[in-house]
């Protein structure tokens, strides 16, 4: 009965050493991860290694949370010699396809309004891909969490925004006791061209080709 007893504890014993061997591998074998932005949720790799950006405002963002990427969108703007350094895939509104595959990213990030138009390429290959919905500047905040979740590099994050934040403030503060400027603003048109005061909205001149 004894003996019986043993090989009944050691059983259990055996199958609770299992299961709890198999829920740990489960946790530590998870390669993706769901991320959030402006309401949209985005499964990505865990640890993205080949992030691939079409749009360079996106990939100024990536870096300053000290994420790297293996693409960049042609500009003639002035770049920082790590960015100049990256394969160029086009213009952002015309991405070379055929190139961006080539590359083999884990995943691409892009802009909704640019980009829409490549997603069911980039999932017909089995590349996760995030289109940010970007409306402004209200969305850098929000792009800064993203991404520095994303690359795995919150706390940095954290200091890029705190930086960003209190400089918004020290500008605030700078001009809030000075009276608003007044502003004209040019419309011109195939027939006329009119110069407008920004507070009343009058015209102050137009001239007919």
């Amino acid at each position: 009965m004894r003996k019986l007893l043993l090989c009944s504890l050691a059983l259990v014993m055996v199958v609770l050493a299992i299961a709890g061997c198999g829920k740990s591998t489960s946790s530590s074998s998870a390669t993706t991860k769901e991320l959030t932005f402006n309401g949209e949720t985005y499964t990505v790799p865990k640890d993205p290694q080949r992030i691939a950006v079409l749009s360079n405002s996106v990939l100024s963002m990536l870096y300053a949370v000290d994420g790297k990427a293996v693409s960049r969108a042609s500009t003639t703007d002035k770049l920082a010699p790590d960015l100049e350094a990256l394969p160029a895939l086009g213009q952002t509104a015309n991405i070379n396809m055929e190139q961006l595959l080539g590359l083999k990213p884990d995943v691409v990030l892009g802009l909704e309004n640019q980009h829409k138009k490549y997603e069911s390429q980039l999932q017909s290959n089995n590349i996760p891909a995030v289109l940010f919905n970007y409306d402004g500047i209200k969305d850098n905040v929000p792009m800064l969490t993203f991404l520095g979740e994303l690359t795995n590099h919150q706390d940095k994050a954290k200091s890029v925004i705190a930086t960003y934040e209190s400089n918004i403030q020290k500008v605030k503060d700078a001009i809030k006791n000075q009276q608003p400027a007044r502003i004209a603003v040019l419309r011109a048109t195939g027939k006329r061209c009119d110069s407008r005061n920004r507070r009343s909205g009058n015209c102050i001149y137009g001239q007919k080709n």
